[in-house]
């Protein structure tokens, strides 16, 4: 059997991806959109559903 090299789970969005401090490059390309999470959800984790 082949060996176990991950552990799956779920990993908050704050945690891989967001960066309050990013700053964009010039190359960079930017979309807005207005997103208004349910109660109790976190806006990070209502933007990563958006930018999934």
């Amino acid at each position: 059997m082949a060996e176990k090299t991950y552990n799956a789970g779920v990993k908050e969005y704050r945690e891989t991806y967001w960066d309050p401090n990013y700053t964009p490059r010039d190359s960079d390309i930017l979309a807005c959109f207005k997103v208004v999470p349910q109660p109790g959800v976190p806006r990070e984790e209502a933007a990563a559903a958006v930018c999934a």
